[in-house]
Order: C-alpha cells, then structure tokens, then sequence
C-alpha cells in the first residue's frame, strides 16, 4: 500500500476528529442518561450484563476521545468495544445508527497504518 499524501491524510484525520465530536456529543449524552437510569436512581446494583453493556458503551466513548492523541489506540478501542455493544444490543438490524460511529475508528486505524508504513520506508508492491 503506497502511502497516501499528507494533504489527504489531514483530511482524513480532521474528518475523523470531527465525526468523534459528534459522536463523544451523541452517544456521550446516551451513556450519562443511562448511567442516572441504572446507577444514580436505583436502590441496587443493576444486572452484570448491564454493567458489562456500560463498560462497553464507555470503551468506545474512549476511544474517540483517545483517537484525537493516540489515532490507533482510539481506532481500536472504539472497533472492538463498539462492534461488541452494538452487537450485543441487537442493533445490527439498523446498521444506519451504529455504522457512522465506527468511521473514526476506521480511519484512525488507516492513518495509523499510513505512519508505520512511512517510518518502515514500505513503498508496497512494485
């Protein structure tokens, strides 16, 4: 893979911090309601796999917010703990919701590679 050019990789990053704003706003807003619904409200603990649900939706509010200083740790965090909340929560079926929240990550990740190739000197195949 040829490394793309730095023009095209500012543009990818600055979509990718203005996505994960977006998104910190969104599903940020989602996890504090949540969090006053299970835990601020409540006489008792809820169930373990609500817990597990929260630590999960808190992983990939990480991530985006770690993606705009570490871009491959934040693009990781929010592929693995978001894909696994999302698909825990059933919402595969309405792809439109979740699917917009894994773009950052995608393209943390792709800028992540764009750099370790560039410090290896990997030209890709001639």
């Amino acid at each position: 893979m040829a490394p793309a050019s730095s023009r095209t990789r500012a543009v990818a990053r600055w979509i990718a911090r203005i996505l994960a704003a977006l998104f910190v706003l969104l599903w940020g807003g989602f996890f504090l309601h949540h969090l006053d619904e299970w835990y601020l409200r409540q006489d008792r603990f809820p169930p373990a796999h609500v817990t597990g649900l929260m630590l999960l939706h808190f992983g990939f509010l990480a991530g985006l917010v770690a993606g705009f200083r570490w871009e491959t740790a934040g693009g990781l965090l929010i592929l693995a703990c978001g894909a696994a909340f999302f698909g825990l929560i059933g919402a595969w079926k309405i792809w439109h919701l979740w699917m917009p929240t894994l773009i950052p990550g995608l393209i943390w990740l792709w800028l992540g590679l764009q750099k370790n190739s560039h410090a290896t000197g990997a030209s890709g195949p001639n």
